[in-house]
Parts: C-alpha cells; sequence; structure tokens
C-alpha cells in the first residue's frame, strides 16, 4: 500500500446520503481535471478568502469487457477522482461551497438552505456574521 497523503481518492459509492445516491458521473470525473488545469489557474482568487480544491486525475469506466460503451447511469458507480485536498490552519474554519447550495429537504420551505436553516441564518446581518466569524 501506498501512501499519498497530499491526495484524496474521491469514489463512487453505492450508498444515500440526504436522498440522494452518491456516485460521479463520468462527464463530472472528465471535467474536474480539465477544469483545474486549465480554469483554475486564471481565476483571479485571493487564496486568503477562497481555495479550490483541485483535481488533477480520474478513472472512468466507459466499456465492458467485450468493448461495448457503458450506459452512463451504469458507469457512474465506477469512477474516481484524485483531488489535492486543502488543509486549514487550525485557526481556520472550512465552508464547503456545495453546503451553501442544499436545498429542497421537505421539512424547508422552498427556497431556504439547509445552511440557512440549521444556522438561523435569516438576515442579512446574520449571513455576514457567519462568513466572518
Amino acid at each position: 500500500m501506498v501512501e499519498v497523503p497530499q491526495l484524496a481518492l474521491k469514489l463512487s459509492v453505492d450508498i444515500k446520503v440526504s436522498s440522494t445516491l452518491r456516485t460521479i458521473s463520468h462527464y463530472t470525473a472528465n471535467f474536474g481535471p480539465r477544469f483545474s488545469g486549465l480554469i483554475v489557474p486564471k481565476l483571479a482568487l485571493d487564496p486568503q478568502i477562497l481555495h479550490v480544491e483541485r483535481e488533477i486525475s480520474s478513472a472512468i469506466c466507459m466499456r465492458d469487457t467485450d468493448g461495448a460503451g457503458l450506459d452512463p447511469d451504469v458507469a457512474k458507480h465506477f469512477t474516481a477522482v484524485l483531488r489535492q485536498p486543502y488543509k486549514p490552519d487550525d485557526d481556520e474554519a472550512v465552508v464547503i461551497c456545495a453546503a451553501l447550495c442544499e436545498w429542497g429537504h421537505s421539512d424547508l420551505p422552498r427556497g431556504v438552505s439547509v445552511v440557512q436553516h440549521v444556522f438561523g441564518l435569516d438576515t442579512e446581518e446574520k449571513k455576514i456574521t457567519f462568513f466572518h466569524e
């Protein structure tokens, strides 16, 4: 076994999280490394404020043993992505952007994100304070 602590391996895992089956489409696995290599370096990002975890490589199963193309609904169960994870300093808090956009739970009003609900971010002032803290 080889340890590579500077990389994170993201695999399709056939489990449900928040009522969604967690898979990685081959479109996403193909796009991530290209976006990370071609687009991210061109973005004007302040690394003191925002860090993008780059996906440096991916593996995709596109064909069966006979060479026939796999249906995308099958291929999404056989993908992997190598990512360079962000290592926060001891005094940093990490906010995963996808979590800010998760909404649609049955017990929440339409358009209210889970983060807004859980942390009671019902005013602009509370939202600003949340990010400052």
